[in-house]
């Protein structure tokens, strides 16, 4: 959600995210998972091309967060994601950017592979850090580079007075970045 969607719907009164719109769900490898995409989505990109064509966003590559874990001890703020590749051909994850910070890690990731990250620890979050993850990465065959944003939602903790990671969603279209 864009910040002047959020602002507006503060000043109508409403909640800024609405329950409804996702479920979270516990893998049994104990990490959230976003709701999944749509098959039609993943069927669209398979289907119709073989590689990726400039400015045609449903044949880019999608790399998304499935699933992620925060943990507290009171003091300091982890955050564990788990990135999964829905594409059908290898892409190498080189950036993640999450409150604040950038990450570098530089992993491949075979077709439908998901692998853990760890993508922040620092201090607890006093006040909401951001509403995006940024995922930046390329197709290994065609070095193109892309990136996709991943929406952020947090809980507060009254008791620490903190914000939490609640829940995290691929925003489409999937950017093509650096030319």
């Amino acid at each position: 959600m864009g910040f002047f969607k959020a602002m507006g719907r503060i000043m109508q009164g409403k909640p800024v995210f609405d329950e409804s719109e996702g479920v979270t769900e516990i893998h049994s490898s104990g990490m959230n998972a976003s709701p999944h995409l749509g098959s039609e989505v993943i069927e669209a990109q398979a289907g119709e091309h073989d590689g990726i064509i400039k400015n045609t966003p449903s044949t880019f590559p999608i790399v998304r967060i499935e699933g992620f874990h925060g943990h507290s001890d009171g003091q300091h703020y982890e955050v564990r994601v788990e990135i999964k590749n829905d594409w059908q051909y290898p892409v190498m994850v080189q950036t993640v950017r999450a409150f604040g910070t950038s990450t570098t890690l530089g992993v491949p990731l075979q077709p439908h592979q998901a692998r853990e990250a760890l993508i922040y620890r620092g201090p607890v979050f006093p006040r909401q850090p951001g509403y995006e993850i940024l995922l930046e990465y390329k197709s290994q065959h065609e070095g193109d580079y892309f990136q996709s944003i991943n929406e952020v939602r947090y809980s507060y903790n009254s008791t620490a007075k903190t914000y939490e990671v609640s829940d995290i969603q691929l925003r489409l279209p999937i950017r093509d970045i650096y030319g």
